[in-house]
């Protein structure tokens, strides 16, 4: 599978009660906000579609000026939620890749390479530093339904623990996949793109 068959599906909508009183995916990373790094690099694949699941007005104007159709979910929603609120706008792909905004450093080759994974029965691809195993992940079009039906803050584990003989984990370091979670994660970060 290739990225044009597949789409989008970004989640930009978390509570960041670990953060502080700051939305931290506004929060600036390097000259530009934290949510921003992910999608921008994400849009240089072509996608059949690309949707993002985002709260902050500002941040979804910069999401739709990049070209995601974007959704604003239910007040207090689970990360479950988001993800289905999305799933339920997919149509015609081959599958899903679901990308955190929060998490500004996985590279697109690494994007492609879960992508590439779906085949062969492996209806999943995890991305995956050592033991760690979490997002991205890619579904294939035979989990959509699934993704639609979630609901709480317990994302897709459910599904990837019903799934594991169809899984994949795609190795990449552990740098590629840290996320940014309380302000000390975000000190940790600056530098990285400049």
């Amino acid at each position: 599978m290739n990225s044009e068959d597949m789409a989008l599906i970004l989640l930009a909508a978390g509570h960041s009660r670990r953060f502080g009183d700051e939305d931290k995916l506004l929060a600036d990373l390097d000259g530009r906000p934290l949510g921003v790094h992910m999608a921008e690099r994400l849009c240089a694949l072509n996608w059949r579609q690309t949707l993002a699941v985002v709260v902050s007005d500002e941040l979804r104007d910069t999401l739709t000026r990049l070209g995601f159709e974007t959704l604003t979910p239910l007040p207090l929603a689970g990360m479950g939620d988001n993800l289905a609120l999305a799933a339920r706008q997919v149509g015609g792909a081959a599958g899903v890749v679901v990308c955190l905004a929060d998490m500004p450093f996985v590279p697109l080759t690494h994007i492609a390479a879960l992508v590439r994974a779906l085949a062969d029965g492996i209806t999943i691809a995890v991305s995956a530093a050592g033991e760690a195993k979490g997002p991205p992940v890619a579904f294939s079009a035979a989990h959509i339904g699934a993704l639609r039906a979630l609901s709480g803050d317990e994302g897709a584990r459910r599904i990837l623990i019903s799934a594991a003989v169809q899984t994949v984990s795609i190795e990449t370091l552990s740098e590629d996949l840290s996320d940014i979670d309380t302000s000390a994660d975000l000190e940790r970060a600056r530098g990285r793109f400049g």
